[in-house]
Parts: C-alpha cells; structure tokens; sequence
C-alpha cells in the first residue's frame, strides 16, 4: 500500500505526465462533465441561491418596456442593479424562453410549459457562459505552450474550476465576463486588436467593474485600443435601437440611482479590500478607502507597465490579465465570493508557469502556493465558519486575490532574472520567459502593431 501512494504521488509531481498528448481531451471532456452537472443540478432546484430569475424578471420588464429597477424606498442592494446595455447579454436566453414557450404550451399547457421554457434558458446560459470560459482557458494555454498546442490546458483547468463552481451553479454573469476579460487580453497578446477590444467591451457590459480592464488596455496600449470608444458607444446606443429613446433614457437614470442607493444603504461586509480590513478589525471610512484604491490603481499600472517592459508583449498582456482580475475584486466595493471566478484564470496560468516548465525549486513553491489559492477559492464558504468564526467569506478569498497578484508582482520584478527566455538587455522584446515567445513567423501581427 505504501507503494501504491508512493507511485501515486511520484506520478502526479512528473510534469511530464500533466503535458502528455492524452491530457488534452480529458480537460474537455472535464469541463463538459461540469456544466453538464452544474446544469443537471439547477435544474433539480439545487442552485437555491440562483440569479437567473433576477435576470428573467429584467429582460421580461425590458421587452415589455416596464422599469427593470425597483422604487427608490424598496431599494436594499438586491435584484437588478445594472445598466440598461446588460440586460442585451439576455436578450438571447430570453428569446429561446419565449420561443420554447410557445412551441410546448399547445402540447403541455401553460404552466408546464413555462417551467419547461425556463429550464431550457437556464441550460442554455449556463452552457454558453461556462463554454466561454473553457474556451478562455483554452485559448490562453495555447497562448503560451511553445508549440502551440494548449499543453496546460488540463492543469490549468483543474485550477480554474474550482472558483467558477459556485457562480456556475447560480447562473451569475461572472462566468461569461471571467471569460470575456481572458479573451480580451489574449487578444491583445496575439495582436488581434479588433477582437480584444470586442472582448473587453464586453466585460464592461457584463459588469461596470470591467472598466478596469478598459481602463488598463486603454493605458498600456492607447495606439491600437482606440476601438474601444466606437465600440463601448455603440454598447450604450444599443438598448436605443430595441425600445423607445424615452424609455431608454429613463433606464439610465433610474440605474444610477439603483446604483447610488445601493451603494449607501447595502450594509453587507464584501469580499473585497475593505472587507478584509473589516476581518482584521481594521474599519478605513469612506475618504480612507478612496485614497488606499487609487494608491492601489496606480501600483497595478506601475506593475502592469513593468510587466510589458521586463517580459515582452505576449507574457506582459499575460501578467496584466491576472492583475487587472486581481484588482477588479479588490477595488470593488459590492465584490461577492463567487465573483472570485474571475481570478481563477490568472491562479491557473501562473501555477502552470511555475510547475509546468521546468521550475527551480523557488517557483514550485510559488506554485504549489497558487495551487493552495486555488482549492481556497473553491471552498472559502465552506472553511471561513471553521477558521474564522463566521460563515461570511470577505477574508480568504481576498487574501487569495493579494497572493496571486503578489506571485505576479515577483514574476514580474524578481523572478524574470532567471527564467529561461527572458530577453536581456538588448534581446527582442518578443521573447517571454515560459518558454519561446512566438516569433515572427508564427506570430499573427496586424499592421497596426507593424507601425507601433
């Protein structure tokens, strides 16, 4: 039996094993076994907590061009709280209600068939998203394995589902806007800049918090980003072409106030920086908080900066990803736990980094560090009621969120020195530190990137 385990673990901590031609297809087949049962049981009505009925309740308002927002005075920081562009992201899943309705209410009557409807919505959302968000991990382990062919993608999806269960089984929009942001910035890593900003803007629709991403491409990259101002103007005169302007306009003003009486009187400890702070008995106000989020947004840009400086434009998009996820949690005032899916992509291609090509002992350490983040992120609700007394998880996955960003930061600033592949001095800024950058030749560049 003792050799039995012995076997065991020498198998699992050969890298070779975790890169073999075979792992490739079992991370698909994991992934489609998730949703599959993440779907299964939403529709058995174990996701107790799901948003999708708020989701339904909105575009149903929408379409019937009633206020998807609430009265001021019924305001708690439940329900819709988003802008109007949103609710676009269902317009599809309310389509095939609908349409699903229609179809089975001659055959099973009205009430059946409205139960019917909605278990087809909900299955197609959670498909879609967690599809997305697959194909985001996909995408950037191919990204960065040196032969193109997504090498990681099994270690890297063992990390990432763990974060993105919770919000999963909810049918929360994190799903989709984690996999947007991740797209977006393998995008701008490959140079395909049109597609990038598609993604980003996106995520800004998604959620307001994905402004930071806008906000960071806009910074780091302003010569090829310009396509995020048409793009995020035609996100926001959208809802204009699908409903009366009058009503549209309306809608804005009612979500800014949903928003702003939210944001007063929602007196629930996030998970967020300012939750943490709260769990260490730390209480900053209002001005405090301000001043520590901006001193924080200019730290990331700095390391954001540093990143594309130190590691080339592929690896350099890549340690903005995981930042910009890192303090879209941290510097959101209404983060929840299971927003932390959006960090479940930078915990995993940072592990892989570490473990899977060829690490010196100080990166598997930082490794199986993340690897600990990750399982956290994962059961953080489960574990906080027994390591800190309270069933509210504003502490771990915080925490979780600042060691990530800071293995970014030593990556960034101390460990590039001695990774293979780092350019030196006067190396071409093409050349990462994981393994070859692609080069020239295999590289796709667009000519904007050409005049750059």
């Amino acid at each position: 039996m003792q050799r039995l385990f012995l076997g065991i673990a020498a198998h699992i901590l050969d890298r070779r094993n975790w890169i073999e031609a075979g792992t490739h297809p079992a991370a698909w087949l994991l992934w489609m076994l998730v949703i599959v049962t993440v779907c299964v049981l939403a529709a058995r009505g174990q996701g107790a907590n799901s948003v999708t009925q708020v989701y339904r309740q909105a575009t149903s308002a929408w379409i019937e061009g009633r206020s998807m927002y609430p009265p001021t005075e019924q305001i708690n920081g439940d329900g819709w709280i988003y802008p109007p562009p949103t609710v676009m992201v269902f317009m599809p899943k309310a389509i095939i209600e609908r349409g699903t309705r229609a179809v089975v209410a001659p055959h099973l009557g009205n009430e059946r068939a409205a139960a019917v409807a909605i278990a087809t919505g909900d299955v197609f959302w959670r498909v879609v998203s967690g599809m997305i968000l697959a194909l985001s991990i996909f995408r950037l382990s191919r990204l960065l394995c040196a032969r193109g062919h997504g090498e990681w993608f099994f270690m890297m999806t063992l990390l990432a589902i763990p974060a993105s269960l919770g919000s999963m089984l909810n049918g929360q929009i994190n799903v989709l806007m984690a996999g947007a942001i991740v797209l977006g910035f393998v995008g701008i890593a490959e140079r395909r800049w049109g597609w990038a900003c598609v993604w980003l803007t996106l995520a800004l629709v998604c959620k307001p918090a994905g402004v930071v991403g806008v906000l960071l491409a806009a910074a780091l990259w302003p010569r090829q980003m310009w396509r995020l101002v048409p793009l995020i103007a035609l996100a926001l005169l959208l809802p204009m072409s699908m409903n009366a302007p009058a009503y549209v306009l309306s809608e804005y003003q009612a979500a800014a106030e949903a928003i702003s009486v939210a944001s007063r009187l929602d007196t629930r400890v996030f998970a967020d920086l300012g939750g943490l702070l709260t769990s260490l008995g730390v209480f900053p106000g209002g001005a405090a908080m301000t001043v520590l989020r901006v001193a924080v947004s200019l730290i990331v840009l700095l390391l954001c900066w540093c990143a594309l400086r130190r590691l080339g434009p592929v690896y350099g998009a890549v340690m903005t990803m995981v930042l910009c996820a890192a303090a879209m949690l941290l510097l959101s005032p209404r983060t929840e736990g299971n927003t932390y899916v959006l960090l479940g992509p930078g915990v995993a291609v940072l592990a892989a980094m570490c473990l899977l090509a060829e690490p010196p002992l100080k990166r598997a350490i930082m490794g199986y560090t993340l690897v600990g983040v990750a399982i956290v992120l994962g059961v953080a609700h489960a574990i906080s009621p027994m390591l800190l007394g309270s069933s509210n998880d504003s502490a771990l996955r915080p925490a979780g969120a600042i060691v990530v960003a800071a293995c970014a930061a030593i990556l960034t600033l101390v460990g590039a020195g001695g990774l293979p592949g780092v350019r030196a001095k006067h190396r071409p800024l093409g050349a990462g530190p994981y393994g070859p950058a692609p080069s020239a030749a295999t590289e796709p560049r667009s000519p904007a990137y050409a005049r750059s």
